[in-house]
């Protein structure tokens, strides 16, 4: 969906990724046994996190979009960046921590590439490492035909993206309708996106069946909860 760093910069600029950061560090603290420090973020987008993250670890970002990480490279020279898909990523080697936010597992769309894609970040992790997965929208929070606005209004940098969504079986239909102002120029154009409903449950079966041991924390970063999975020594 983002081809522009600035966009992806600019839409998500409400995230307050030190607040968000500390709170992973203290999750990972809490149910990490492992000893090394290696971290892997899945769908890493322009890598905020790893700002405050590479502090304390040895931090790689994966993403499919070469825009985003393109930004990520520049602003992060101490990390280690990915192309590639995080449904069909090998990398051949293990990770201490490894988190996916942003709700980008709704993209992998099934219940059966649902525990591919865990199953996949299960064999990235070291034994007694921790996966903190920030899930999609429930079934039972989705409201058909909910709209959202959001909005940037800076000097000669104006955004707006509305989006309305539908209930397609088991998969959330999201419509975006962006305008972005810059130096005098307005451009308008739609994009779709398709995420699937997963429950809670459907989550945890998923890890369990990786291997993980699983919890669920209801609060998480902001307000769709943290998936947080152990894999045993």
């Amino acid at each position: 969906m983002y081809r522009r760093p600035d966009l992806y910069d600019a839409i998500y600029s409400y995230r307050d990724y030190e607040r968000e950061s500390a709170i992973l560090r203290e999750i990972i603290e809490k149910n990490k046994k492992s000893s090394g420090n290696r971290l892997l973020d899945i769908a890493c987008g322009t890598a905020h996190h790893l700002e405050f993250l590479q502090k304390d670890f040895e931090c790689v970002g994966l993403d499919k979009s070469p825009h985003l990480l393109k930004m990520a490279e520049k602003r992060y020279p101490k990390c280690k960046f990915v192309e590639a898909d995080m449904m069909f990523f090998e990398l051949g080697y293990w990770f201490d921590v490894v988190i996916c936010l942003f709700s980008a597992i709704g993209y992998t769309k099934n219940l059966e590439m649902l525990k591919s894609t865990v199953s996949r970040f299960f064999t990235h992790t070291a034994p007694g490492g921790v996966v903190i997965i920030e899930p999609w929208l429930f079934p039972s929070r989705f409201v058909e035909g909910h709209m959202s606005l959001d909005t940037v209004d800076r000097p000669n940098y104006k955004v707006s993206r509305m989006s309305a969504s539908h209930r397609a079986g088991d998969v959330c239909v999201l419509t975006y309708y962006f305008t972005v102002g810059r130096s005098g120029k307005v451009e308008t154009w739609e994009n779709r996106s398709e995420l699937a409903l997963f429950t809670e449950l459907d989550y945890m079966e998923a890890m369990r069946q990786a291997g993980f041991e699983v919890e669920f924390d209801p609060v998480g970063l902001w307000s769709r909860g943290l998936l947080i999975g152990r894999k045993p020594l």
